[in-house]
């Protein structure tokens, strides 16, 4: 190898790694069933980080988090996070541990956190087929759960309810995801933003949310790396796209509730449509 190319090499390594370093250390919260696989790969996309679960509790069913047994132990494996560069912290808003992490980021003062949100509505009607298709999803598992069975016994209407009423605020994840929402200095992907044309939504703002993530992580991108990463992102066509994204689109809803789902939603989570900027008023 010549002199000239091995100063290249050289060089491009030190950029790279440079780049790497200025990134600012990240959380990432999630909703359930609001396009956590579509934030990773964007993140994948933007700066090469793969997500890895925090957990205070032992994780339910698929034991994918670290288990950890205090507090103390928990706020450990949360700063080792951050010394793996090519990890970002990961929790659904759903889990019956939430409150520590949220507790854990407010106590060491962590200022950096990416939330997607998702029209509730839509989150309803994507859980359903979630959890109807479980035993399809997850055939190594020991499906189906207690929530699977019940839902076999219901017709789609009774369905659809239960999920409404029961299923899709466990642990309180929708007040986690308003309260993300409103907290000062969190940076808010919308799904319906990032999906970008093929899911039904705009090119123009799904670019947007893509030069927002990178940038609020420190990693500005080319408006060449941003087409590309918009490109491909909604396909996942080059890396993991999982065998819980199921269609993706926007405002499912329409085609699923009736008025009584119409009713039971507004009375349960109306103002919560309001607050998300899904609607200005209950006379949807």
């Amino acid at each position: 190898m010549t002199k000239t190319k091995t100063f290249l090499v050289a060089f491009i390594f030190s950029m790279n790694f440079l780049i790497l370093e200025a990134i600012h250390p990240f959380m990432v919260f999630t909703h359930q069933k609001s396009g956590s696989w579509l934030l990773f790969e964007c993140i994948k996309q933007i700066s090469g980080y793969n997500h890895q679960h925090l957990a205070f509790f032992e994780y339910p069913v698929r034991q994918l988090a670290p288990v950890v047994e205090s507090p103390d132990e928990f706020y450990r494996h949360f700063i080792d996070f951050f010394n793996n560069k090519k990890h970002f912290g990961f929790s659904h808003f759903e889990r019956k541990d939430f409150a520590h992490i949220q507790n854990a980021i407010d106590k060491l003062g962590f200022s950096k956190v990416i939330i997607t949100i998702r029209d509730p509505r839509d989150i309803a009607v994507s859980s359903l087929y979630y959890h109807i298709l479980q035993d399809k999803l997850f055939q190594w598992e020991d499906r189906p759960s207690g929530i699977e069975k019940k839902l076999k016994q219901m017709n789609r209407d009774e369905q659809l309810e239960f999920v409404i009423t029961d299923l899709i605020n466990r642990y309180h994840s929708l007040e986690y995801m308003r309260k993300f929402f409103q907290r000062s200095g969190v940076l808010i992907v919308r799904y319906e933003d990032l999906i970008g044309l093929e899911g039904g939504g705009s090119r123009n703002k799904q670019e947007a949310a893509i030069r927002a993530v990178a940038n609020y992580i420190n990693a500005p991108l080319t408006e060449e790396k941003i087409n590309k990463i918009a490109d491909n992102l909604f396909g996942l066509k080059n890396s993991s796209k999982k065998n819980t994204f199921r269609k993706g689109t926007t405002s499912q809803w329409k085609n699923y509730f009736t008025p009584q789902h119409k009713e039971i939603f507004k009375v349960k989570y109306g103002q919560m449509l309001i607050d998300l900027g899904y609607e200005k008023d209950n006379n949807w």
